[in-house]
């Protein structure tokens, strides 16, 4: 798959977060560049198309400010951050946010990756991450949704013996929900998971790859993808017929590598937007009222000028939520965290 294939992500202000990485004398102990584009690109694996368009005007247009998530990696890998730092991607943000709202402008940015990694300012190297003391897990916030039914996810995390890693688990749920004058349901979607600075199993070592892991149950045929990368891993879901339904992924899905204080394990679920599927139609009746047609129960309905209208009022809700979007076409629908901290930290007591 050549690199223009590749999903770019939105990351606000990311030509300005660039230039920091570039000028900034910490930023540029940790990658060893010369201050030069060119530079970061060779020393940290991007390629030309990937980060030109993105922070350079190219063309006469305007930079696009979008990298996919493997070409965040490695800028992450490089400098010494998370991709998962709210103040690189906002997960409460979306692009109707005001920047004074936003907790990912490069102002933030810059004061996160300051105060991270202070220790180099002075010329000396950072403090190895302690990953074999003694945590506990809270949830920094709790879950969100677009719309519980639709879809909803709940991650957990179990205990590990002393020096392995933490097993995370997942439950999904997506049932059918009325949603703009229709029911609809996910049939397929795509689950991510972030794990800041600790990190899963290479891509090729997870369970189901390359053709899928069987889930299926009764009637139901569902088949899990993984995909993406040791510190975002991601699946993708299908379900046929749909809907997916309840979802319950054993303890061991996701062993997550040293974790360390400070830590946040993020998951989220996506759906395509095509991929949301009419269940049923609702119509008012003479009354005024909403009834259902029975003749309408189908996932594969013929006419689909009604639910393209209901998918146009669906997105426009969705522009509205406090929920990123992602990649163009993909929606996210719920978000789940779990925070590690020390056990005996005063914050917490």
């Amino acid at each position: 798959m050549t690199d223009k294939r590749k999903p770019r992500e939105p990351v606000y202000e990311l030509d300005k977060k660039i230039q920091f990485l570039l000028d900034s004398p910490v930023a540029r102990r940790f990658c060893n560049h010369s201050g030069k584009l060119d530079s970061l690109r060779q020393k940290t694996g991007l390629t030309r198309s990937e980060i030109r368009g993105a922070v350079e005007k190219e063309n006469g247009r305007e930079p696009s400010n979008k990298l996919n998530t493997d070409a965040q990696c490695k800028l992450a890998k490089n400098f010494n951050f998370s991709v998962n730092w709210p103040e690189w991607i906002d997960p409460q943000a979306n692009r109707l946010t005001q920047a004074a709202e936003r907790s990912d402008t490069a102002d933030h940015f810059k004061e996160r990756y300051l105060r991270d990694n202070k220790s180099r300012t002075n010329g000396q190297p950072t403090q190895p991450r302690r990953t074999d003391g003694r945590l506990k897990v809270s949830r920094p916030y709790a879950a969100q949704a677009f719309d519980s039914h639709l879809a909803c996810i709940d991650l957990h995390a179990s205990q590990p013996g002393a020096g392995e890693p933490w097993p995370i688990s997942v439950d999904l749920i997506c049932w059918p929900a009325p949603v703009e004058g229709v029911v609809i349901a996910v049939k397929r979607g795509r689950l991510q998971i972030e794990c800041d600075k600790a990190h899963t199993t290479d891509l090729r070592d997870r369970a189901g790859y390359p053709d899928g892991a069987d889930y299926s149950r009764e009637a139901c045929k569902i088949v899990i993808r993984p995909a993406g990368h040791s510190q975002q891993p991601s699946w993708e879901i299908v379900a046929d017929p749909g809907p997916i339904g309840l979802l319950s992924l054993p303890h061991d899905f996701c062993p997550v590598f040293d974790i360390a204080a400070g830590d946040t394990i993020a998951g989220s679920f996506r759906a395509y937007i095509k991929d949301l599927d009419l269940v049923e139609l609702h119509e008012p009746d003479d009354d005024g009222d909403v009834a259902s047609r029975e003749d309408s129960f189908s996932f594969m309905r013929a006419d689909f000028r009604i639910l393209g209208s209901a998918k146009q009022r669906i997105l426009k809700r969705l522009a509205e939520m406090k929920l990123p979007g992602g990649d163009s076409g993909w929606a996210q629908l719920c978000r789940d965290a779990l925070q590690f901290k020390e056990i005996g930290d005063a914050a917490d007591e």
